[in-house]
């Protein structure tokens, strides 16, 4: 079709006809024009169908119909009926396979299948990612086609965290429980086609190095620290790694990328510009007699004796020599940390008449001198009076830093303020005859006349005077880059930081920064809200860390049916060890909000006790959900109902996380009343429910020794009043069964010891002894057995059942009359039940009953190292472990609680997935690096 100026023709059939044909046709009455309209009529449709043929040709513009025929070309089987959703999925399985062996398709590839992120990474003789993969029938060596780096373990936010002192000054902990803890990325940038993802797309533990560079670069492009954005690339509010501070009832400030420095905080050192030195007091030279000093130095866990002859009327370079002499002629008794060589490097220097000594190694080190008599003459004022001071420091020098003071242009002068409050000037360029340390120190010695300089090892020290403290001016460079400005510094792989010693302390701290744990378990991450009635009062609190304490006491006077206590943001609350006594059907629930990791930390002696109102009322309830509390619950008694779901409870110093605490004196056989406990995704201490009465059911939980697992340490006791209930749980440590015991899907690392009925879906023991052994039982051949039944050489019947590192199908294990009840019970030898064929055994026999099912495995439990809390690879199984472990539960997954790393289903698509992703005869490394 023609258009002109004035639109599209009307009829363009009839306007291609010859102009003779038309002017006849107006003369007849127009019949030609009627014809030709009905031709045109048939080529519009013609038109139209052929349009929308070419749309159907599309996923994005096909029909909703046609969805499950492009699927169904795919291998894709659409459910009917066909919703909009269905027409993104085909789509995303048609870009995958047009890039079909593109490698940069792969990360996009895993995580829609896995829901874990990845990076391709090409190596020397590998391909860039936006290349195909080559094919491996051309590698006639077998050479990796490239590598997938994969991130499974789920990364969450900690949000408005309370730091912990690390019990040295200036130093905290981003962990509120005050542990070292390595600090996460939080993917924050989508993975993109064609681009290898950023950093920042990643769940990357965080290194130093990564952390220094970040920052290095930040201030390459704002050189003033408080001229740039408030996030570098890791750092900031939109990273999720942030440093907080407030004073008093203003607002919260984050520190800027610009005031902070990355660097190893192993054992604590002093963060440049803060070095510890000793100083004395002021002597006058004059008044000083001859005299012969006595004194003892103290420094770390090595002392020294030291004798100074001090002459009459000395000088102060005289004083200086006489001390570093004696120091190295000294009675030195070396410790572990610090050995006789960093005793003899303190360096002894003045400032003016007052003598200061420099720990030259081991500067995180207590440092003091006392008169070795007491009432001895002390000329030179570093015993009594002597106090430790803060002098400055660089960064380690490294022929970098060193060019810096050498290669800038003349008549330059560098300024800094020293944590003193001093104001301190160098001309530069420094005129070296060597680009070593040594020189280094002696020209700051000529610059600064004032002051003391030294080393401390490979770093500059300089003592200034005391003077009155000045105001502060900006640095020059390049006394930032050499670390002579104060900055916070940050171990990302500690999760540790410093605060300098030169700025003011803030009244409150607050961070936060991304956790990697094996799945979404002790508050960590998505949760479900808590079964709440709809009639609770819900309260929450204004941020308050005094608020909690404070609704507690509110609470004791309460008579509200069910009261829901809601912590917003993840700061911790202190609160005093107290008791909690609901009354009859009252319930009290403490809960995060969503997005939280509330700290609950209870003060000396860090119990918090329950009272249930006496039987034969309703009882009274109790319940935390998402928070971690770092405190021993104790018991009392009375009828009481104890949830914890999405909980960790850290017992702290306390050895036992839940115990019932019986009165004194005296001690009763049992607590009365009825307790019932109900935990759910939870990381717990040791329990001890020894005295109570009642039940206990724990499902996907890891129960273990915290911070550090030890398989022989008793985690769990349990009398033959409570009965309880597993599934996924995780044991690392021994257990104490007398009660009904039902299991499924669990995992035991460490002795079992049952006496009463136990039952057993689905669950590996490392050591399962029933009834329990006393001392000097079970020993010997049936020690070294997979599955041993030792019977009693009186009676026949069996007198206990081991079996060792085996995969318990079904087995279910009876304490009742085919057991032996013999007085005095002797043990025949004890029997293998994976060999025996005796016939008229297995009649009796526990383990070979009808419906038992059992196989041996052959070895214990492996995981992943190391194996501490709150490391992200906490209670996590390795991949070493056996098929059986790791995928022997009901549902063919991993044993134990839940493992949201490593499901075997989600293991089984991504290896579909990636498969799919490769051209035909390729082969691709994988690497987890979590």
């Amino acid at each position: 079709m023609t258009a002109s100026s004035d639109g599209p023709i009307e009829n363009p059939l009839y306007a291609l006809l010859p102009a003779i044909f038309r002017q006849q046709d107006i003369a007849q009455g127009y019949p030609l024009l009627a014809l030709m309209k009905v031709f045109d009529h048939v080529r519009t449709e013609l038109g139209t169908g052929i349009s929308a043929l070419e749309q159907d040709w599309f996923i994005e513009t096909c029909p909703l119909e046609y969805v499950p025929l492009i699927g169904g070309l795919l291998g894709l089987e659409i459910a009917r009926p066909v919703r909009p959703e269905h027409r993104a999925l085909v789509a995303n399985t048609l870009a995958f396979r047009r890039r079909k062996g593109i490698a940069a398709a792969l990360p996009k590839l895993a995580r829609d299948s896995a829901g874990w992120f990845s990076l391709y990474s090409p190596g020397a003789s590998t391909p860039w990612a936006a290349w195909p993969l080559p094919d491996a029938a051309a590698q006639p060596d077998a050479t990796s086609m490239g590598l997938l780096r994969i991130w499974r373990l789920p990364v969450f936010a900690v949000i408005g965290a309370t730091p912990a002192p690390a019990g040295i000054s200036s130093y905290y902990h981003f962990n509120p429980l005050g542990m070292d803890q390595p600090l996460f990325n939080l993917p924050s940038t989508p993975i993109d086609w064609v681009a290898a993802p950023p950093v920042t797309a990643l769940p990357v533990r965080l290194t130093t190095a990564m952390l220094a560079a970040d920052l290095m670069r930040y201030n390459m492009m704002w050189p003033h620290p408080a001229g740039g954005p408030a996030s570098s690339l890791l750092y900031g509010p939109a990273r999720g790694l942030v440093i907080r501070t407030k004073n008093g009832s203003g607002d919260w400030t984050e520190l800027q990328p610009g005031s902070l420095r990355a660097m190893s905080l192993v054992d604590c050192p002093p963060v440049p510009p803060d070095y510890p030195v000793l100083e004395g007091e002021t002597i006058d030279l004059a008044s000083v007699t001859a005299a012969i000093a006595g004194l003892t130095i103290k420094f770390g866990d090595a002392t020294a004796a030291v004798s100074v002859n001090v002459p009459a009327t000395p000088t102060m370079p005289d004083l200086v020599a006489l001390l570093q002499g004696a120091i190295a002629s000294a009675t030195i008794t070396p410790g572990r940390r610090v050995a006789e060589a960093a005793v003899k490097a303190l360096k002894v220097g003045a400032i003016g008449n007052a003598l200061v000594i420099v720990p030259g190694m081991c500067p995180s080190e207590p440092l003091s001198i006392g008169p070795t008599n007491p009432g001895g003459l002390d000329p030179l004022l570093l015993t009594g009076s002597a106090r430790m001071g803060i002098a400055a420091a660089t960064l380690p020098l490294t022929p970098q830093l060193i060019a810096l003071l050498t290669d800038t242009p003349a008549d330059t002068v560098m300024t800094f303020t020293a944590p003193g409050g001093q104001v301190l000037q160098v001309p530069l360029p420094l005129m070296l005859q060597s680009r070593t340390v040594a020189a280094v120190v002696q020209a700051f010695a000529t610059a600064l006349t004032a002051c003391f300089v030294c080393d401390g090892g490979d770093q500059v020290v300089i003592v200034p005077p005391r003077t009155a403290p000045q105001q502060p001016v900006p640095a020059t460079p390049p006394a930032p880059a050499l670390g002579l400005v104060p900055a916070v510094a940050i171990d990302p792989e500690l999760g540790l930081f410093s605060w300098p010693t030169a700025w003011t302390k803030p009244d409150t701290l607050s961070v936060d920064y991304g956790i990697a744990m094996p799945g979404a378990i002790g508050g960590l991450g998505l949760r479900p809200p808590p079964p709440v009635p709809a009639a609770a009062v819900v309260l929450k609190d204004d941020r308050d860390p005094a608020w909690l304490e404070q609704q507690l006491g509110t609470w004791a006077q309460s008579k509200a049916a069910c009261t829901l206590l809601t912590l917003q943001t993840s700061a911790t609350r202190p609160i005093a060890a107290q008791q909690l006594a609901p009354a009859s059907g009252q319930a009290l629930w403490v809960v995060g909000a969503a997005g939280s990791q509330p700290f609950v930390v209870t003060g000396s002696p860090g119990t918090l006790t329950l009272l249930g109102p006496p039987s034969p009322v309703k009882s009274g309830a109790i319940a935390m959900s998402g928070v971690t509390l770092e405190s021993m619950i104790g018991l009392l008694g009375g009828d009481i109902e104890l949830t914890l779901l999405d909980t960790t409870l850290y017992p702290g110093a306390a050895p036992l996380a839940i115990s019932a605490v019986p009165p004194q004196p005296p001690q009763p056989s049992a607590l009365p009343g009825t307790a019932t406990l109900k935990l759910e995704r939870c990381l717990l201490g040791p329990i001890d429910l020894s005295l109570v009465t009642g039940h206990i059911e724990i499902d996907s939980s890891v129960l273990s020794k915290l911070p550090v697992p030890e398989a022989a340490f008793n985690v769990l006791t349990l009398p033959a009043e409570v009965t309880a209930k597993f599934d996924r749980l995780t044991v690392i440590g021994g257990g104490k069964i007398a009660g009904t015991l039902h299991a499924a899907n669990s995992l035991f690392d460490g002795v079992l010891a049952c006496s009463g009925d136990a039952h057993f879906i689905d669950c590996y023991v490392t050591d399962l002894q029933h009834p329990s052994a006393a001392t000097g039982d079970v020993v010997g051949a049936a020690s070294r057995l997979a599955a041993a039944v030792s019977r009693c050489n009186g009676c026949g019947k069996a007198r206990r059942v081991r079996l060792s590192n085996c995969l318990l199908r079904r087995v279910t294990l009876l304490s009742d009359d085919r057991l032996c009840a013999c007085e005095e019970p002797t043990d025949a030898p004890a029997r293998d039940c994976a060999t025996c064929v005796d016939s008229s055994c297995a009649k009796t026999c526990p383990l070979r009953a009808s419906g038992q099912s059992w196989e041996p495995v052959g070895q214990p439990p492996r995981f992943v190292e190391p194996n501490a809390y709150p490391l992200p690879d906490f209670a996590r199984l390795s991949e070493e472990n056996p098929p059986v472990i790791l995928a022997g539960a009901s549902n063919r997954d991993v044993l134990g609680a839940y493992n949201l790393a490593a499901p075997t289903a989600r293991l089984n698509q991504f290896e579909a997935a990636i498969q799919s992703g490769l051209l035909f005869g390729t082969r691709l490394d994988q690497r987890y690096e979590s």
